[in-house]
């Protein structure tokens, strides 16, 4: 099957989504390598495509003379799309497979001067995937929906200007403090600074009125003398 064919798989966005400014599709497992396709809304220019071939090819290691380019409109139910652009291209380790996890961050690095993108990755049914779900940063924000072995990962990208992106091999888990026991953690600390500062007053209060008794009964020894 033609990896750019199955671009209807990738339009089952979550609920909400914006429409992507790209659609990238990636076929894991196939004898020649993983079958990676990105698909423009529309026509895109040969800049532009130049410019995204050249990127995709640096993170993925790609051949570039093997990457096909092409301007056609899909069939759809009615009739026909209209004109889009797709570049399709084959290279190893796009989909890791025996990991359990997918490397979507080169997809991401390379692609980073769009806004939104639509990552779907068809895998074997076999595939058991054990990597993020959502993760955030100051440059991206990542979202995973799954439906068997196809999974989509709807990326934001905030700020392009990063080199590089590591995402953590998995979700990270942050603990959470109810409120009650926030209130009783302040409330604790409200106490031990109320009773510090009484413990200095008493200290000085006590000091105060030992230094008083010693000077009244000098001063009553000197009047006996």
């Amino acid at each position: 099957m033609d990896v750019c064919s199955a671009q209807t798989t990738a339009s089952d966005l979550p609920p909400n989504a914006d429409a992507p400014d790209l659609q990238v599709i990636v076929m894991g497992g196939l004898p020649g390598g993983d079958a990676v396709c990105v698909t423009y809304p529309g026509v895109a220019t040969q800049v532009q495509q130049h410019a995204d071939v050249s990127s995709l090819c640096s993170q993925l290691n790609a051949d570039a003379s093997k990457v096909h380019t092409s301007t056609a409109s899909l069939p759809e139910a009615g009739g026909h799309s209209p004109l889009l652009t797709s570049i399709t291209l084959t290279a190893q380790g796009v989909a890791l497979l025996n990991t359990g996890r997918l490397p979507v961050d080169k997809l991401i690095v390379a692609l980073r001067s769009y806004h939104k993108l639509a990552i779907t990755y068809i895998l074997p049914p076999q595939f058991h995937y054990t990597g993020i779900h959502r993760y955030s940063n100051q440059y991206v924000d990542l979202a995973l929906t799954q439906s068997g072995s196809t999974l989509i990962f709807a990326v934001t990208i905030k700020d392009p200007n990063f080199e590089s992106l590591i995402l953590p091999d998995h979700d990270i888990v942050v603990s959470s403090v109810s409120k009650e026991e926030l209130m009783r953690q302040k409330t604790d600390k409200l106490l031990l600074g109320i009773g510090a500062a009484i413990f200095v007053v008493l200290v000085a209060t006590l000091g105060g009125f030992l230094v008083y008794r010693a000077l009244t009964k000098l001063q009553k020894g000197h009047v006996q003398d």
